[in-house]
């Protein structure tokens, strides 16, 4: 009996494996330096549990606004779609911010306080456009955290180089030194002895210069420290304040508010529509009513003429006769 020799094991060498060229050409891509796709894949990545801008636009935008559009009755509730949802959804993701930022920087103007990190691409920019770069929201300023705050305005005596430091970091941001030295009276007595004239009469770079070439061992300097000890000094709280309370008002009332105007625009804007349209249409039903008398005028008139010759030439004896008694005729 002879045995078959094929053997149970199937060979995979000669079988067709599966192609992932068009994969393989487009990780390629996402990798190249100067693919647009490598910045996208970057923005688009999980931050930890933060979803990235562009993956967060296209599902809002996309998941929520094209199947709500979509499933909208008439031209008023798809109208209402793109103006409620567009608009509240572009406030929840930026104008919150925007509007941070922008408090922020104004408060940082008016209290010579360093709140934020200055963006790059305000540099050598005046007026309005500056003002724009701050608030972007998805670049512009960085607004210090509370966390950060506290690491700038606390402890200054720990930095590398002790004031320095403070005061390179208030002038890098667009600070006022004047105005912060300023805030508290006893560091303003302290800043004013080591100057040797009042903050009010002195420059910003005569501030700097007494401040940064102090001896370690005065006591002005030491009194200047011990303001800034701890995490919750005077400066420290100042500066979160002025953060944290615009932050609150933007989030929670005038987002909401906005959103809330949105809606009550909506409706009235739908109401005048829909009252337009019924007047159009009970003005046209108006119109067909007085011509359609005019159109029946005629047919009357012909359809008599018809019944009254036909009754003339009737076989009927009555119907002759009362075609003659109309015209005032003796039947024959």
């Amino acid at each position: 009996m002879q045995i078959n020799k094929t053997s149970a094991t199937q060979n995979f060498t000669n079988q067709t494996q599966p192609s992932f060229k068009g994969l393989s050409g487009l990780g390629k891509k996402v990798a190249s330096d100067k693919s647009w796709l490598k910045g996208f894949a970057k923005n688009a990545e999980y931050n930890g549990i933060s979803m990235g801008l562009p993956s967060l636009l296209l599902l809002l935008y996309g998941a929520t606004i094209v199947p709500r559009f979509a499933q909208a009755h008439d031209k008023h509730e798809r109208r209402e779609v793109l103006t409620r949802d567009f608009l509240s959804i572009t406030a929840i993701l930026f104008l919150e911010k925007a509007l941070s930022k922008g408090f922020s920087v104004l408060n940082s103007v008016k209290s010579g306080f360093a709140l934020n990190f200055k963006p790059k691409a305000a540099e050598g920019t005046t007026g309005f456009k500056k003002f724009l770069h701050y608030i972007n929201p998805v670049k512009g300023a960085t607004v210090l955290s509370s966390k950060e705050l506290v690491s700038k305005y606390s402890n200054l005596e720990g930095n590398k180089n002790g004031i320095a430091d403070f005061i390179d970091f208030i002038k890098q941001q667009g600070g006022n030194l004047k105005k912060v030295f300023a805030f508290d009276e006893k560091v303003k007595g302290h800043v004013e002895k080591l100057l040797g004239k009042t903050i009010k009469d002195a420059t910003a770079e005569e501030i700097e210069h007494g401040l940064k070439n102090a001896k370690k061992s005065d006591a002005s300097l030491k009194g200047i420290y011990d303001a800034f000890r701890g995490n919750s000094n005077k400066f420290v709280q100042k500066a979160k304040l002025m953060n944290s309370t615009f932050a609150f008002v933007s989030m929670c009332l005038l987002v909401p508010g906005f959103m809330i105007w949105i809606q009550r625009f909506n409706a009235k804007v739908t109401k005048k529509a829909v009252a337009k349209e019924l007047e159009a249409k009970k003005a046209q039903e108006a119109a067909n009513k007085t011509t359609t008398p005019v159109a029946t005028e005629v047919p009357v008139i012909v359809i008599a003429s018809k019944v009254m010759k036909t009754a003339q030439n009737s076989s009927s004896a009555s119907q002759r006769q009362a075609y003659a008694d109309f015209l005032g005729q003796k039947q024959n």
